[in-house]
């Protein structure tokens, strides 16, 4: 069970990641280049190649493991 400062963090960053998600859906209506696409993505990869690295360590769940390994061969990761 998380506790409530972990509850109102993660409602919080919720709202964060919506608000992002609209300002790069409206980003994506102006038509940018292939090159500016592949550059966010790329940003977007790789900031959730690193949150998912820290997250996984000493954690059980199997799903932060696949997640990470699933990202860090996107990413282009060598293990």
């Amino acid at each position: 069970m998380a506790t409530l400062k972990e509850q109102l963090f993660v409602q919080g960053l919720k709202g964060q990641m919506r608000e992002a998600r609209l300002h790069l859906d409206n980003w994506l209506l102006h038509e940018p280049t292939e090159n500016s696409r592949v550059e966010v993505g790329q940003l977007l990869l790789d900031l959730l190649d690193d949150y998912l690295l820290l997250a996984r360590r000493g954690a059980e769940e199997p799903f932060l493991h696949e997640a990470s390994d699933f990202v860090g061969r996107a990413r282009g990761r060598v293990y």
